[in-house]
């Protein structure tokens, strides 16, 4: 009789735990569609009109964090940062426990592709030039979640570029909370804009999945 209630006890617990997975599930991707689709799109394949990237498929863990320093203002708080100004009261609006949702349902958003936008960019020099990178963000930029550093490969290129401008320019990572920043800033602070814009070209050539 006790192995009989310890298992209906443990069937009860398991269901409770598949019940809460399916509800916070349900939840980000009510965020989602509620929230976030309205810059960065249905499938989340961003809107380059808005200055909204895409973000289907990337990691659950640096959507939380970014949402996290939007939140904070570690992010969205720069003059001259328009998108993340705009984004920084939209992070606002979610419940802590939203955070997490969302971002997990990002994460399973079917991979979308970025297409090619910067004219007279060159691929294989970007290649070259990524190879200091890839100490932190992986021979695959596929990122590295100790280091903090996100995926990259098959990102949009207008907006890889736009970042790495505005982390030479002070725009992102000048924080003192900001704990890549500090990493970043003198990886690009050598680059030109013809440099940035090879090294974006040959990310956004790479394969997400």
């Amino acid at each position: 009789m006790r192995g009989v209630r310890t298992s209906a006890i443990l069937a009860a617990a398991i269901g409770l735990v598949v019940l809460q997975g399916a509800k916070a599930e349900d939840r980000g991707a009510e965020v989602f569609d509620g929230l976030c689709n309205r810059c960065h799109g249905p499938q989340g394949q961003g809107m380059r009109g808005l200055e909204a990237p895409l973000i289907a498929g990337m990691p659950a863990w640096y959507v939380e964090g970014q949402l996290h320093k939007f939140r904070e203002g570690i992010r969205g708080t720069h003059p001259k940062d328009m998108p993340g100004m705009r984004m920084r009261p939209m992070a606002n609006t979610l419940k802590e426990s939203d955070v997490p949702a969302v971002a997990a349902h990002v994460a399973g958003m079917a991979v979308q592709e970025a297409m090619p936008t910067l004219e007279g960019a060159d691929p294989e020099k970007g290649k070259a030039g990524f190879a200091v990178c890839a100490a932190c963000h992986g021979v695959d930029a596929k990122g590295n979640q100790q280091m903090g550093a996100p995926l990259l490969a098959g990102q949009d290129d207008w907006y890889l570029l736009t970042q790495l401008k505005n982390f030479k320019a002070g725009i992102r990572g000048a924080d003192p909370r900001h704990a890549q920043g500090p990493l970043m800033r003198p990886m690009v602070g050598n680059l030109d804009d013809a440099a940035m814009k090879d090294i974006a070209a040959y990310l956004r050539s790479l394969s997400r999945k």
